[in-house]
């Protein structure tokens, strides 16, 4: 949260449509990712809507930002970012559809329980 950024973990069986659906559901403009995934990355970058950056973790790739030279030149003096208690701290999409049809049903349920109205404390 001082960052500003939300992680948003991912399971290491996504393919490239995976990937794409949760840029877009997401909007992330910054994806850090390992170099492992540069490959299926690679065949959606162009797909994803409001992604801007792609910083790559133990290597490198055209276009792309390499984690260890951010880290190497990352100012000493960090400001936090401005954020309250409603922010989201993590964001997690659980599942992966072997068909690729997402979202699974796994997604969807959380999505409309998260917007339910929350039960007001009773007053006795």
């Amino acid at each position: 949260m001082k960052l500003g950024a939300v992680p948003i973990p991912t399971n290491i069986l996504m393919k490239a449509p995976d990937f794409l659906y949760v840029l877009n559901d997401s909007r992330a403009p910054v994806l850090i990712v390992d170099a492992a995934f540069l490959p299926e990355i690679k065949k959606i970058r162009s797909d994803a809507l409001f992604l801007k950056h792609v910083v790559v973790c133990g290597g490198s790739g055209p276009g792309c930002m390499d984690f260890d030279a951010l880290l190497s030149t990352a100012d000493p003096a960090f400001q936090a970012a401005l954020t309250t208690c409603d922010d989201a701290a993590f964001w997690l999409y659980s599942g992966r559809n072997p068909r690729n049809s997402w979202p699974p049903s796994t997604i969807t349920a959380t999505w409309y329980t998260a917007r339910r109205p929350m039960p007001r404390a009773s007053s006795e």
